[in-house]
């Protein structure tokens, strides 16, 4: 996934309120740009750090600029989570997940339950269902990510929808987009939410497919890689 137009370097300020973020330009102008991460963004903040912003030329929009990649200790960061789908998209329909190496049609935000899922590849023989999240918090070890990076309910209800999709005799699976470079392996923060882990351990025991991708991040590109270990 290509962006629409080159990205603009600048230097973290301070990120707030959740959405907000102050970015320093290269003419040391301030700017608040528009932050699409909800999470605590733990590992991901560092002050006067690089980052890269995007640039809108919709007059109607009340904030011009987009935080999309930040940098800490040189790995880059996919921070904005509005493209997390489109990139993930991108790279089930070019084939790169080969988990998934049946004709399918792919549909997008599909209603289970009360719950809406990423995805539904439907072929004739089966419907297989995909949720995805997105990891940027660096654990201990060199090119470990952890997640979630504070305690996510919405996450632990997608599990257990994906739960009871197998337990129908449905499949269905669970895929971490990892959006930091140099990732190498993948496991849950049970420190932070100790029973959303539990629940990731469920779902693998009840035949929930658990898969983790890394992500190839440049201010030109985001683009889906190759898998990396889930270790529970």
């Amino acid at each position: 996934m290509e962006y629409d137009s080159p990205l603009i370097e600048a230097l973290l300020v301070k990120r707030y309120k959740r959405f907000l973020a102050d970015c320093r330009l290269p003419s040391g102008e301030v700017v608040t740009a528009h932050c699409a991460n909800p999470g605590s963004m733990k590992t991901c903040l560092q002050e006067e750090g690089r980052v890269w912003l995007s640039e809108s030329s919709n007059p109607k929009r009340k904030l011009k600029y987009s935080w999309e990649i930040a940098e800490v200790s040189g790995s880059l960061i996919n921070i904005n989570t509005s493209r997390t789908n489109a990139v993930v998209k991108e790279g089930l329909l070019s084939g790169i997940v080969k988990e998934f190496d049946f004709a399918y049609e792919l549909k997008s935000e599909v209603k289970i339950g009360d719950s809406r899922l990423d995805f539904m590849l439907a072929s004739k023989d089966q419907n297989f269902y995909v949720e995805v999240k997105n990891v940027t918090m660096a654990g201990t070890g060199d090119g470990e990510l952890l997640f979630p990076d504070s305690v996510t309910k919405r996450g632990t209800k997608h599990l257990n929808e994906l739960i009871k999709i197998v337990e129908g005799g449905g499949k269905a699976a669970m895929l971490y987009c990892c959006s930091r470079s140099g990732t190498h392996s993948m496991r849950p923060a049970t420190d932070i939410d100790p029973l959303y882990s539990q629940t990731l351990t469920q779902a693998k025991e009840s035949g929930v497919l658990v898969l983790a991708y890394g992500c190839i991040i440049t201010p030109q590109e985001l683009k889906l890689d190759k898998p990396v270990d889930v270790i529970l």
